[in-house]
Formats: C-alpha cells, structure tokens, sequence
C-alpha cells in the first residue's frame, strides 16, 4: 500500500511541472535522444523515463536503437564501467546538434578513477550524458523490487545530468535535484526538481565535465 501511494503521488506530482518556469527555460533543450547500452535495459523503464522528461523539460523526446558498451571502457579489476571513457567513445560516434542531448542509460555499474562508483556523469561540452540503473535498483542492496522507488530515482539522476548539460553545477540544497549525491540516501533525499536558485542560474554556455 506504502507503495502504490507513493506512486501516486510521484505520478501527480510529475504532472504539476509540466508548466513550471523550469520547463519553459528548458525548452531551449529541444530534444533528448536516450540511448540504452547493452540490450538489458527494460524497455518499460526507457519509455517511463521519455514520457517523463517530455513532460519535465517540454522537449522531444525519443528511444533510439541499443548500443554496445565500449569493451575497452571495462575495468576488469573492478567489474565496472568507467564512465569517462563511455563518454569520450559517445563523442567520438555521434554529436548531438545544437539544442539537442543525448542520454545514455545502461545496467553496468559505473566509476571514475579515485571514486568507488558514479550515479552518472556528464560532458557540458558535447551535451551528452550517462547514468547507471545498477545500484538505484532496491535489489542491488537485497531490497525487495520498488517500481515506483526505482522510477523516482531514474528520473531524479536522468534530470541531475541533463541539468549539468543545461550548465548547472552542483546545489548545496539536499532537496534539489543538483545536489551532489555520494550515497543513494541522498538521491533519495532529494527531489527531481530544480531549486530555484538553479532555475535561475540555467545557463548551457557552461563547459567541462561533472560527475554524479
């Protein structure tokens, strides 16, 4: 019961921010192209996550093809993923035009050399972006299945990266979706929504790569 009422309420409120000042400065932001990594990826869970971010930004949204994951991005000492070389390979098979993202979604769990594991990462300057489903999954922590928790936690880290492709930096407020998240505690402390202070600062003229 817990459950469903919470997926009711992450339903309703989804459908509130469609018309948020948010949206309408996203819009700049014409189209996301999502792109799984692997053929893994539940296809239930991509197209949740393109209807929601349609109704987030106000941008087109669309699920193109699976690809492979880089081989030589496999950390074999780890068994992870590093996230900066997926990236480099992104950029090096597709550009994404101006006023257009893309973001990839894999199962493989992710890092960057000195962290022990990465939600995500994005690259400010080609407008691409990654994030892993593998520890947001309740089962990951031998939890029992959450739909409606695992739905809330996509979005929130599919909306933190894109926003850092928009040009924002990390929040210092934990309930703001740009907040820094180093545990799942704080992805799920914190809401999918810009602050308004992060509203305010939208700005895709920023360059350079952030992680998380």
């Amino acid at each position: 019961m817990k459950s469903i009422l919470f997926g009711i309420v992450f339903l309703l409120a989804l459908m509130q921010i469609s018309g948020s000042p948010v949206a309408r400065e996203a819009k700049k932001m014409k189209k996301i192209t999502i792109v799984s990594l692997g053929d893994d990826v539940n296809r239930t869970e991509l197209e949740f996550l393109r209807e929601s971010l349609e109704r987030r930004f106000g941008a087109m949204v669309e699920v193109a093809d699976p690809m492979d994951l880089p081989a030589h991005a496999y950390d074999k000492d780890r068994n992870q993923y590093l996230s900066n070389i997926i990236l480099d390979f992104l950029n090096s098979r597709q550009k994404p035009p101006e006023g257009a993202r893309i973001l990839a979604v894999t199962n493989q769990d992710l890092t960057v050399p000195n962290l022990n594991f990465v939600f995500g990462q994005a690259d400010l300057r080609s407008g691409i972006c990654i994030i892993s489903l593998a520890r947001l999954r309740p089962e990951y922590w031998h939890d029992r299945p959450d739909a409606a928790l695992l739905q809330k936690r996509i979005l929130t880290e599919a909306v933190h990266e894109l926003g850092h492709t928009l040009g924002l930096d990390h929040c210092p407020n934990p309930h703001c979706v740009m907040y820094f998240s180093s545990t799942l505690q704080d992805t799920d402390n914190k809401s999918y929504a810009f602050c308004e202070k992060c509203q305010a600062r939208l700005n895709p003229s920023t360059s350079g790569r952030v992680r998380r």
